[in-house]
């Protein structure tokens, strides 16, 4: 399970264990969707750009060009890829 707490820092929670972890450093304050699957985790942003994230090293890099996602409603993340 992920979050992204009101200071933009994004966490893993293990809901069993009630414990949770910093993913990375980069603030995902600008994020308006998070989408989490077995072996991804992605975010669009205000301005339409989708990022992906890798939840073990924090790495991230956007997909496609900023605003092809403005439109997106809902999705699902699955097999490393998010289908809107």
């Amino acid at each position: 399970m992920y979050s992204i707490e009101q200071s933009g820092q994004l966490y893993k929670t293990d809901p069993t264990a009630g414990t949770w972890s910093q993913i990375d450093t980069v603030s995902y304050v600008n994020t308006v969707q998070l989408y989490a699957g077995s072996k991804s985790v992605f975010t669009i942003e205000k301005d339409g750009s989708l990022f992906r994230i890798n939840p073990d090293s924090g790495e991230w890099k956007r997909l496609g060009e900023a605003g092809d996602w403005a439109n997106t409603i809902v999705g699902i993340a699955t097999y490393g890829y998010l289908f809107p």
